[in-house]
């Protein structure tokens, strides 16, 4: 993971060496105000995303559950769009606001029809994220077309946005997942086991829940504000963790944080380069073999889905 981190910045269709950082002042320039502080967005981004995916599957004992499929992102992404669209500059705070809202109105369905059953919140989840997928489109028509294609390719997921600022944020909200999670270790395990054996053991499951639910909101509100939706890397990087370190989640939490924050920066790398001098939204490729990934999961027999 380290290495990887001192390798980036000097990868691309232009290889920089170190004597070249000292010697020109622009290639100095260009590592120390966009490859590095690109390379650590996509790091922190991956990594929460990792995260997020890890504690939703945790919560609901569900390999499939994720921001996406309970429709936090799209909410957040939409958030982010009515910004966009009434000139707002921080798209950080309606798209907190909108994964926030998007959370009570989950708690509102639930609670009113006794939907505490994991299959139901999930189906809830979905519900809503086809509902906000209808508002962005919605208010990207209202866009004339030199925005609507910034917006499209926004949509897809794309590391922009790229500046210090953004990283020390990420930074915060990354450090916040992981101390939140590491606090709760005991509770993950018991809830990954599923809902009546952590009852069983003294959890309060809907509390508890619902609280790593708005958490969740407000960590992947924040990717989404800054880089997009970025997808399935919430789906593939704690299942294949999981087959790699077991189910406890003190190792899990440290392997997600790693594995997702690796992926999205291999991704970020092959998105820059692949079709130079068109740079490829990253999102592009994450959902590519997401897809691919999601498809082998759900063709397991013995997941429980």
């Amino acid at each position: 993971s380290m290495i990887m981190l001192l390798v980036v910045p000097f990868l691309g269709v232009n290889l920089v060496s170190p004597e070249q950082i000292f010697q020109q002042s622009e290639i100095s320039e260009l590592v120390l105000n966009y490859r590095i502080p690109r390379m650590l967005l996509g790091y922190f981004a991956g990594a929460i995303l990792a995260l997020s995916g890890l504690s939703f599957q945790s919560i609901f004992s569900n390999p499939l559950a994720t921001p996406y499929t309970l429709g936090i992102a799209g909410a957040a992404s939409l958030g982010a769009i009515l910004a966009m669209y009434v000139g707002w500059s921080n798209l950080v705070v309606p798209a907190m606001a909108m994964a926030l809202f998007s959370t009570v109105l989950m708690y509102v369905f639930s609670r009113k029809q006794n939907w505490n059953e994991t299959h139901k919140v999930l189906l809830t989840g979905v519900a809503l994220n086809m509902l906000f997928s209808s508002g962005i489109l919605f208010v990207q028509f209202q866009f004339d077309y030199l925005d609507t294609f910034k917006i499209l390719h926004w949509l897809v997921g794309s590391i922009q946005n790229i500046s210090w600022g953004s990283v020390g944020l990420l930074a915060i909200v990354l450090l916040v997942g992981l101390v939140v999670l590491l606090l709760n270790v005991r509770t993950l395990d018991l809830l990954s086991l599923g809902e009546e054996f952590a009852l069983s053991k003294g959890v309060h499951v809907g509390k508890v829940r619902w609280q790593f639910i708005s958490l969740n909101a407000l960590l992947v509100g924040t990717v989404v504000s800054l880089l997009g939706p970025i997808g399935f890397i919430g789906l593939m990087v704690p299942n294949v963790m999981r087959f790699w370190l077991g189910a406890s989640h003190a190792s899990l939490i440290w392997g997600c944080a790693l594995g997702g924050g690796l992926i999205l920066l291999l991704a970020d790398l092959v998105a820059r380069n692949a079709c130079y001098p068109i740079e490829v939204p990253v999102g592009v490729f994450t959902s590519f073999i997401g897809a691919i990934f999601f498809l082998h999961l759900v063709s397991k027999p013995h997941d429980r889905v």
